[in-house]
């Protein structure tokens, strides 16, 4: 019998943060404990389709890395006892903090931030000033 498999490769991007969205949730039975695997893609101009995963305990207590992942898909604080269906996300627009990690396993990044991309500013309409004649003014 012929066993033959198909090497893959990864694409490592700099440090920084990218605009993205969420693609895909997976849930994972690792060594360690059950898993969520979450996919991202990214929206940029020079990194379009690029995905970044990250994976994260399943655990949900304030300090949890996939509770400050879904807060910041969210841009809120989740109440006590809150659930979430995180396949409810998948869609979402976020901006993705990534750092580089390099390891006696290789380069690869790793997710550090998610957060709701920052609302454009909405400009104010200058004051009306009154055209008034410089004899109207009373001083």
């Amino acid at each position: 019998m012929t066993m033959k498999l198909t090497a893959t490769d990864y694409t490592v991007i700099e440090e920084g943060e990218y605009p993205a969205q969420l693609a895909k949730v997976e849930e994972l039975e690792m060594s360690f404990g059950p898993t969520i695997k979450m996919t991202f893609s990214l929206l940029d101009e020079d990194n379009r389709g690029t995905e970044v995963s990250g994976l994260a305990s399943k655990a949900m207590s304030p300090k949890a890395k996939l509770r400050g992942w879904v807060e910041g898909m969210l841009g809120r604080a989740l109440e006590k006892g809150e659930e979430i269906d995180l396949e409810s996300l998948i869609g979402t627009k976020v901006m993705l903090y990534v750092s580089v990690s390099d390891t006696d396993k290789g380069m690869f990044n790793r997710i550090e931030k998610v957060r709701l991309p920052r609302r454009k500013a909405t400009p104010k309409p200058a004051p009306v000033v009154a055209d008034v004649e410089s004899e109207d003014v009373p001083f």
